[in-house]
């Protein structure tokens, strides 16, 4: 069984790696600074950006709309 201590240290591991993997995921314009809450806000920039692509607002080229979806096929393809 674990203790307190090393449950803690096992959480901030998995934290850790958590934002390290969503800071490599994410395209460099939505990482944001250094701080974790600039990370989270990125993101959730990054998949306000990602709905307005797929719904019929978005307006844009349909090159411009290709190149958005090509962004972040890499999350799908683990790529």
């Amino acid at each position: 069984m674990l203790k307190a201590s090393d449950l803690s240290k096992l959480l901030f591991i998995f934290y850790f790696q958590a934002y390290q993997d969503l800071r490599c995921t994410l395209p460099e314009q939505y990482r944001g600074c250094d701080t974790k809450l600039d990370l989270l806000r990125g993101a959730v920039e990054y998949i306000r950006h990602l709905q307005k692509c797929l719904t019929n607002d978005y307006e844009g080229t349909s090159a411009e709309r290709v190149g958005y979806v090509q962004s972040f096929t890499h999350i799908i393809y683990n790529e």
